[in-house]
């Protein structure tokens, strides 16, 4: 990032305000490789327990992560909610992402990962359609144990509005740069309060108007199957039939 050298003791500056705050986001746990990829996709979005739950919805709804990759949008928008921060953003996200490993590896399972070094992982998490940086990064970190700090799109907006980065700085740049500057047990502190606080900060207004389309179109979807959806029989209409064909 140019001018880096200028803006290193205002991003301390900045973690400094916020330690003094106290207040930390809790972080998710998850194992598989897959719920990482899908946790740090939707926690660009949300916060991280918020994106948990959205999991656990979608995913009580599904019989596995093939299921979620052929399980349209607007369905997996009915799914987590439309109160749900940019709902349709992240479920097209998700479709995008799960639908791209499936033709790179005929599979969805990313474990394999694990046996590759740093630069191959980051290379073949490069050729993933859709993947957010923000996602990258949470997967390589998370998953892969690699030290790199994940800004969401909140996280980088604060970082801009408070001078800490250049306002032409994108989302990939940013978070080399805050990997950089903060090590080890800083890294994972100036995460959890970077992001509580840049939430907080958050504009709603666009949120509101992206949950509004959504309940439409998931409303509009519900309202289509419900009329495709073939009428039951009732009990005395079949019944009638059945002694039709003894007689």
């Amino acid at each position: 990032m140019k001018k880096a050298a200028d803006y290193t003791p205002r991003v301390k500056k900045l973690f400094n305000r916020l330690k003094k705050s106290g207040a930390k986001s809790s972080l998710a746990e998850a194992d598989d490789a897959m719920e990482v990829l899908l946790l740090g996709i939707l926690s660009n979005y949300s916060t991280e327990q918020k994106a948990a739950t959205a999991i656990d919805k979608l995913m009580a709804e599904m019989i596995d992560f093939n299921d979620l990759r052929v399980t349209p949008v607007a369905d997996i928008v009915a799914l987590i909610g439309v109160d749900f921060p940019h709902c349709r953003t992240a479920a097209e996200e998700i479709a995008r992402v799960f639908t791209s490993v499936f033709n790179r590896t005929h599979d969805l399972d990313l474990s394999f990962l694990s046996s590759f070094t740093k630069k191959p992982a980051a290379f073949f998490l490069d050729s993933l359609d859709g993947l957010s940086p923000h996602a990258h990064a949470f997967f390589r970190n998370r998953f892969l144990k690699t030290h790199v700090i994940p800004l969401d799109a909140n996280m980088h907006a604060y970082l801009i509005k408070n001078k800490c980065l250049p306002a032409d700085t994108n989302v990939a740049e940013a978070q080399n740069f805050v990997s950089q500057v903060f090590k080890d047990r800083n890294a994972e502190n100036f995460y959890a309060l970077l992001k509580r606080s840049a939430a907080a900060h958050a504009p709603r207004a666009a949120a509101g108007k992206t949950a509004g389309r959504a309940k439409k179109t998931a409303k509009k979807t519900a309202t289509m199957k419900k009329a495709a959806a073939p009428k039951k029989k009732s009990k005395k209409s079949t019944s009638r039939k059945a002694g039709a064909r003894r007689r």
